[in-house]
């Protein structure tokens, strides 16, 4: 299975290179190699495949198979979002709320949360947690952020 799945991503297929990663990474069928499946999953990110891109932005923020590289991992988490996905939705917005791979930015990071918790309970968990934080940003600036982003890229659709 996983060669098909390899010849399947030399085709171009972004959703065959993130199953031969992850393959590879959890040793399905081959030996786990975190360097190999790293290579797949960035094939994958960069053939426009969510899971890929969310795949990728973890490895990159762990340092598995690849060196830790929090930056690219904000940027790919970023681009998933974008593309829909309420899991990369939150680890976008908890990385602006904390400041991890860029500036903290807390309206930006709460607003996305805030977006991110109508389809993910890891979500509604952080804002909860933040919620007991004291932060200096207001409502507005949230509701502001969270406007813009949905006016941009829409809710998250899984």
């Amino acid at each position: 299975v996983l060669d098909l799945y390899r010849e399947a991503a030399e085709l171009g297929s972004g959703a065959a290179a993130w199953r031969a990663g992850m393959m590879i990474r959890n040793g399905d069928g081959t030996r786990a190699n975190p360097r190999e499946a790293y290579r797949w999953v960035r094939r994958a990110a960069e053939l426009d495949n969510v899971e890929g891109m969310i795949s990728l932005a973890v490895m990159l923020a762990t340092g598995e198979g690849v060196a830790e590289n929090d930056a690219q991992a904000r940027q790919w988490y970023e681009r998933a979002a974008q593309a829909g996905s309420s899991h990369a939705l939150t680890s976008l917005g908890a990385m602006h709320v904390i400041g991890e791979g860029g500036p903290v930015d807390e309206a930006r990071g709460i607003a996305l949360l805030r977006i991110a918790a109508t389809r993910n309970a890891n979500a509604r968990e952080m804002l909860a947690a933040i919620a007991r934080m004291e932060l200096e940003v207001s409502d507005e600036e949230i509701d502001a952020e969270a406007r813009a982003w949905l006016e941009q890229y829409g809710p998250p659709q899984f």
